[in-house]
């Protein structure tokens, strides 16, 4: 004997097969499918559950990024061609200004640097600088300093004195010896000479004598004692 299926129980099995077609239709294929009674209390229980709700406010959404990123799209390229301060009609009547925002300080920077292009291509050109004179080490003004103190400077005695000695300094050194052999270094001029009594010197000097206390000589016919130094 062959028993029959409640039909609760048929509903309860194909419940699950029917739901995945419904979660997948949509609204349009929704609605054709609520003629058929077993389909409609599917989607009742979807209705119920809140998941058709929810996947409607999904699509929505997508819907509305979508639309906004076309928008900033939009704006982007406005904010690109008309500069960052430029007052963009982002709805009838409304105006905006995006200066603030990452698109706008590309845009700042980038007319910036679109200035400074202009401005560099407006000035004249700079002048080309002429070479100067080489520079030396400086060893020639030094040269030419040290020859201008020479020439500014006092001559010296001995410079001023003749070849012959005639006006030279003379004075004694030193005196040494034994006895009455004695002999003398005298400065006689910026030369320092050994004499002995009866030596000639040039300039006319004659050694007389050599004593203890000094030199005599005769100069130009002239006799001087020659004495130490204190």
């Amino acid at each position: 004997m062959t028993r029959k299926a409640k039909p609760a129980r048929i509903r309860r099995h194909l419940l699950p097969a029917l739901l995945l077609p419904a979660l997948m239709a949509t609204p349009a294929t929704l609605s054709a499918q609520a003629q058929d009674p077993v389909t409609a209390e599917a989607v009742d229980l979807l209705d119920e559950s809140g998941l058709i709700a929810r996947q409607s406010r999904l699509g929505e959404g997508v819907i509305i990024l979508d639309r906004q990123l076309r928008h900033a799209e939009a704006v982007e390229k406005l904010i690109r061609l008309l500069g960052p301060d430029a007052m963009i009609e982002v709805a009838p009547g409304e105006f905006m200004r995006f200066a603030d925002t990452p698109a706008g300080l590309r845009a700042r920077v980038e007319m910036l640097k679109l200035e400074q292009e202009i401005r560099q291509m407006s000035e004249p050109p700079p002048a080309p600088v002429a070479a100067g004179p080489a520079r030396s080490d400086g060893s020639e003004l030094v040269e030419l300093i040290d020859k201008r103190i020479s020439e500014l400077a006092d001559p010296s005695p001995d410079a001023a004195t003749p070849e012959n000695g005639g006006d030279r300094q003379i004075f004694v050194r030193e005196i040494f010896g034994v006895g009455a052999e004695l002999s003398a270094v005298l400065q006689y001029g910026a030369d320092r000479v050994r004499v002995s009594t009866g030596d000639a010197l040039p300039g006319e000097v004659r050694i007389l004598s050599i004593e203890r206390d000094g030199v005599r000589i005769i100069r130009r016919g002239q006799e001087i004692l020659l004495t130490m130094p204190n």
